[in-house]
């Protein structure tokens, strides 16, 4: 039997070049940034659905999108600031529920499945996060939030709005999936996972 001794070193111990083999290695196989992407598209597919447009895809390293709209993205001034303000608020503000009253008089706050009478309140909230859940959303739609707290212009269409809204949504996409393939991000996960590596740059698998 032979005793084979292998020498392994964390990430900030290796070469510069071999750190860079290192990286290279993990960008071919990390996914992060392909899923970050995809739950990207569907709050940007979610966004269109809202103004009847279709997004069939991004790209967020030119920062395009690839968007169909429909005919209401035409409309002008008044009519868009109506229009855009009507589904914000159908997007982004519920009433508010009271504890719903049971027909013996007791009070429930869950009421799914019990024959219960429910009063809304008059007082709105407002929804993080309407589209799916995730926190692209807001990226979104915090640029509808930015157009119905200033005065709309009167040559400003409905598309206007929308490709600002894209526009920061493309930006801020960009960002997180430049980090996450960065050198930085490697090298978080490297010492998250507490990953050793040898001299050549290899990952050591079993280390």
């Amino acid at each position: 039997m032979k005793t084979i001794t292998l020498n392994v070193y964390e990430l900030a111990e290796l070469s510069d070049t071999a750190k860079n083999k290192a990286y290279y290695n993990w960008l071919e196989t990390t996914d992060d940034h392909i899923l970050t992407a995809n739950e990207g598209l569907d709050s940007l597919k979610a966004f269109c659905d809202l103004f009847d447009c279709a997004a069939s895809g991004y790209d967020w390293e030119r920062k395009t999108a690839k968007i169909q709209y429909s005919e209401t993205c035409e409309l002008t001034g008044k009519l868009a600031h109506r229009h855009i303000n009507k589904t914000h608020d159908k997007l982004l503000k519920w009433k508010k529920r009271y504890a719903c009253r049971m027909p013996d008089g007791n009070l429930r706050h869950n009421c799914v499945g019990y024959n219960c009478i429910t009063r809304k309140s008059n007082i709105f909230k407002e929804i993080s996060c309407p589209l799916t859940g995730m926190c692209y959303d807001m990226s979104l739609t915090d640029g509808l939030k930015k157009y119905l707290r200033r005065p709309y212009k009167k040559t400003e269409t409905v598309r206007d709005v929308l490709d600002n809204c894209i526009e920061d949504f493309l930006s801020e996409m960009q960002e997180i999936c430049e980090h996450e393939t960065s050198m930085e991000r490697f090298e978080e996960t490297a010492k998250d996972n507490e990953e050793f590596f040898f001299e050549t740059g290899e990952i050591c698998k079993s280390a």
